[in-house]
């Protein structure tokens, strides 16, 4: 995967969903997992202007504090 960005789709475990997880180099996005936060929030999330993607959850994988992944839900199948 490159450095600067990924994505990959992936089945959630719990309910057999089909996600996608981004993953988003800290250091090169620093507010981009808190931005993604703040639109999936509750209040906004029902807001109908708000044509975010939601996040479902934020993985920390070990062995590189400087990624991480964002649990979305997929769109489009491609």
């Amino acid at each position: 995967m490159s450095k600067t960005g990924s994505i990959l789709d992936a089945t959630r475990i719990s309910d057999g969903e089909m996600v996608i997880l981004k993953r988003v180099t800290i250091s090169v996005h620093p507010f981009e997992r808190e931005i993604a936060e703040y639109f999936s929030s509750k209040e906004l999330k029902m807001n109908p202007r708000n044509h975010c993607v939601p996040i479902y959850a934020v993985l920390e994988p070990p062995g590189d504090p400087d990624d991480i992944l964002l649990v979305m839900p997929l769109l489009r199948l491609f």
